[in-house]
């Protein structure tokens, strides 16, 4: 499986678990930024690989270049 894949597999998993009763400001907080490392590395891949973006892929693009 490529890396790219492993990737968007994660960031959809992460989101769900975001999601889940029971989790501390702490936990969430974490989880966002890893959230968040993971969208990066999706949107340099998806740069490098000519693959077409969001829009939501286009801000974490323009925060990158900040």
């Amino acid at each position: 499986m490529k890396s790219y894949k492993r990737k968007q597999i994660i960031k959809h998993a992460l989101i769900h678990y975001i999601n889940r009763e029971g989790a501390t400001q702490t936990d969430l907080n974490t989880e966002k930024l890893v959230l968040r490392d993971i969208e990066r590395d999706i949107v340099l891949m998806k740069d490098e690989y000519g693959i077409p973006m969001t829009d939501s892929d286009k801000k974490v693009w323009e925060e990158m270049k900040l």
